[in-house]
């Protein structure tokens, strides 16, 4: 589903910039909004911060974004990304439901629906504490169609997008010394860096994304690391372990991003959260 990619061609209200920066060093952990820091240090650690009990979702969308492409050879099939960005207003800790409530709609310039009732693949971090944001992402390609058609992005946060959390499991990563690079053909970048697991119990299922900042602090496209769906489930020694994404941004260079924010949490499947 993942395509090579060439030019950026929109985005619904982000406006997408270049800035000139070194890669930098950025921290997260899964109950918390991620820290973004400047490139100082090769790591920086980020407290154990174990969520509580929700009391109200309060989730509100403040950015929606969708960026679309046309890939190098040219088909007829344009590739997308979709990144939209809540934050939680409530006064407790919620979880994530990507694949139960939140969905999109992709819109072109006169409001014709391209892509309707679209599903998000990842949604990090899963727990999000109050006044913390987080993120749904997705991206693909969409047949017979123009890059013209990916005007705007409408979201949904239907029944079941969050839920308030009861008895959060012990679970706290940080992640360092993220880095962007090229990919051979690929006109996007993708980030790597290492993780560490925080937590008592062993690993369930986690999800990795990094998001590219530019300097004026706009959000300029997500790299995604799929690898690492299943990969790391009964992971319990507490070292730094690698990570690469395997999924690119949009047409980026390096220096595009000033800053990253590292998202990194248990996926729906943890058995820890069941």
């Amino acid at each position: 589903m993942h395509q090579p990619r060439t030019v950026v061609v929109m985005l619904a209200t982000a406006v997408l910039t270049s800035a000139c920066a070194t890669s930098p060093s950025v921290t997260a952990s899964p109950g918390t909004t991620p820290t973004v820091i400047p490139s100082v240090a090769a790591s920086v650690a980020v407290p154990t911060i174990l969520p509580t009990a929700a009391s109200q979702e309060g989730v509100v969308v403040t950015q929606k974004l969708v960026f679309a492409w046309q890939d190098s050879t040219g088909a007829s099939s344009p590739t997308f990304q979709v990144i939209v960005e809540f934050q939680n207003q409530g006064t407790g800790w919620v979880q994530q439901s990507p694949g139960i409530g939140p969905r999109f709609s992709i819109l072109g310039p006169s409001g014709a629906v391209t892509i309707n009732n679209g599903v998000f693949s990842h949604a990090l971090p899963e727990l999000v504490g109050p006044g913390d944001k987080g993120y749904l992402l997705e991206d693909g390609t969409w047949p017979n169609t123009t890059v013209a058609a990916f005007a705007t992005v409408d979201v949904t946060l239907g029944p079941g997008s969050f839920s308030r959390v009861a008895a959060p499991p012990d679970a706290s990563f940080k992640m360092n010394a993220i880095k962007w690079a090229t990919s051979g053909s690929n006109p996007g970048i993708n980030a790597s860096g290492t993780w560490i697991d925080l937590g008592s119990a062993p690993v369930g299922d986690i999800d990795i994304a990094v998001l590219c900042i530019g300097k004026d602090g706009s959000i300029l496209g997500a790299a995604m690391d799929t690898s690492a769906i299943g990969g790391y489930i009964g992971y319990t020694l507490k070292q730094p372990r690698p990570f690469g994404t395997d999924v690119a941004t949009p047409p980026l260079k390096p220096s595009d991003c000033a800053k990253s924010i590292g998202l990194l949490g248990q996926s729906a499947t943890d058995s820890r959260l069941n």
